[in-house]
Parts: structure tokens; sequence; C-alpha cells
């Protein structure tokens, strides 16, 4: 983890964060509260979306205002393979690390990418960009090389079984959306219309 972390309240301007973050080059900060607890993150993709996106001064807009509220944290003992999972879960790029809800550092996915000797903690991204069985069978290669990783690591078995059902549910889930838009592309009828239709609606289709 890197410590300590930059931090605002949520009535800082935001104006403040974003001379903040380009003064330290960092792509997030940890809104907390009076008890040093976090209560939001703001990263680049927060100011650009709501500052940029969708036009808001940025001296009368808040860190409150900017914040995400969906935190994924770790105590300070937790493994990189506990971290990795975090990450795939919650769909996040940067992990708050607190001990007793107390902010003591942060994680971010380009520290566990440097972490490890490989480049697998990006498959679950590729997964998701793939547009092609092809393109997702070779995916699925670097889900076992990281399978194969997680063993040379000796994480806990379930924590094992975790990480790959959820790497196997994105690549289900990614080739069924590739399936439903070669059917479309075919001229055949969105399974879900076939689901939704009356029974003679169906057969036509």
């Amino acid at each position: 983890m890197s410590s300590p972390v930059i931090t605002c309240r949520t009535g800082q301007p935001a104006s403040e964060l974003a001379r903040q973050m380009n003064d330290h080059n960092i792509s997030a900060i940890i809104v907390i509260n009076e008890q040093n607890e976090p209560v939001g993150i703001i990263t680049e993709k927060n100011l650009v979306l709501k500052l940029i996106v969708n036009p808001r001064n940025p001296k009368e807009c808040t860190a409150g205002d900017l914040m995400e509220t969906n935190l994924v944290t770790l105590p300070p003992q937790a493994y990189l393979h506990e971290g990795l999972l975090a990450v795939i879960k919650g769909g996040v790029k940067h992990l708050i690390v607190v001990e007793n809800n107390r902010l003591i550092g942060i994680v971010t996915l380009m520290d566990l990418v440097k972490a490890r000797s490989t480049g697998t903690l990006w498959v679950v991204r590729n997964i998701e960009a793939q547009q092609t069985l092809p393109g997702l069978e070779e995916a699925g290669r670097e889900v076992d090389l990281l399978l194969s990783a997680l063993v040379a690591e000796k994480a806990p078995v379930p924590i094992i079984f975790e990480i790959m059902s959820e790497m196997h549910e994105r690549l289900t889930r990614q080739i069924i959306i590739l399936c439903e838009d070669e059917m479309e592309q075919e001229g055949l009828a969105h399974p879900l219309a076939l689901l939704l239709a009356k029974p003679g609606q169906c057969r036509q289709a």
C-alpha cells in the first residue's frame, strides 16, 4: 500500500481537488470524515464525468458532490490474492486499506500488477474487451495462467475457487453476449424477445 494517503473533506471545492491530484501525480483522492474514516473516493474519471461531460462550475462543486461511496476496503494483513479478488469482484481500481475503520493506506490496480511478474491481473478487462470467440479462447488461456500463478503462490483453495468462478462467469457472460449479437446480425430475434413473445409469435420468429 501507499501511505500516507492524500485526502480531502466533503466540502472541499473540485478546483482544489484537481490541483491536488496534479501536484501529487495521483489518480484518486480519498474523502474522509472527522474521525479519519474513509467515506468516499474521487478519481480522475469522476472529475471528467461530473465536471466536463456534465458541465458544472468547479468552484461551486464539492468533493461530496463528486465522490463515489461504494468503497472496497481491506485490512493491512490482507494478502495479494485477496486484493486481486477484491478488485475483480468490486470492479474497481483502488482498494482502501483500513484498520479499526480508519484510513491507513491505498492500493491501486497498478500496484497489484507491479507486484506480480505477469500481466494476468488484466485478464478480466481482456475478457470483456473481446469481440470474437477466438479472442475469448485466448483470454481463457490467460485464465489458466492466472490459476497456475495462484497455485504457485499457495493461495487458499477457497480463494482460488472464488476467483476462478468469477473468471469463468465473465467468460460465459461474454460468450452469451457475442451469440446474441450474432443472432441479431443474422436477422433472428433477440433471445429476450423470444422469451417475452406470445406462443404464436415465438413460432414465427
